[in-house]
């Protein structure tokens, strides 16, 4: 199953960046000027950032391309919260 997500991630980024490229080259010759620039432009820096958070581990779903990823552990003695609120 993780695979699938990950095969389905990849295949986002491609079209994200796939589309605002043919959007920028003029495959979409109805939209006006400014809007081919504006939405070509979108359609990149959408794909780069969730090409960022594919290979940084950012998405908590899927586990980072990076093979150096190393999870950290929580020490249960001192936990990242206030375990019991303080008596008054």
């Amino acid at each position: 199953m993780k695979s699938i997500k990950v095969m389905f991630g990849l295949f986002m980024i491609f079209i994200y960046v796939g589309m605002g490229i043919a959007v920028l080259l003029g495959m979409f010759d109805w939209l006006p000027r400014w809007a081919r620039y504006s939405l070509g432009t979108l359609f990149i820096v959408y794909g780069a950032w969730r090409c960022y958070r594919y290979v940084a581990g950012v998405d908590s779903r899927v586990e980072p391309a990076s093979a150096l990823h190393c999870k950290r552990q929580i020490d249960s003695s001192n936990p990242p919260y206030f375990s019991s609120p303080t008596k008054i």
